[in-house]
Order: structure tokens, then sequence, then C-alpha cells
């Protein structure tokens, strides 16, 4: 693995942590996913 593609798979890993967070956040204020606007955050695809 070359260092780019270390950095890009950190970040990537990053943005997903970052998007879990921000959904529990809005679970935790709401009680319920219904009306999440999935813009809000970008959702990162897996490797």
């Amino acid at each position: 693995m070359r260092i780019t593609d270390k950095k890009k798979a950190t970040a990537i890993i990053q943005q997903m942590v970052a998007d879990k967070r921000e959904i529990q956040a809005y679970i935790r204020e709401h009680g319920t996913l219904n009306g999440f606007k999935h813009d809000r955050i970008k959702l990162v695809r897996p490797f």
C-alpha cells in the first residue's frame, strides 16, 4: 500500500466515523431517523 493509499484510507475511515457520530447525535436528539436529511452528511462508501 502506497502512502497516498494509506492517507486516502485514513481519510475515508475518519469520514465514516464522523458520519456515524452525526447519525447517532440525530437519533439521540430526535429518537428516530425519521426526518433525517441525508444531505446533512456525505456518506462515504466503504473500500
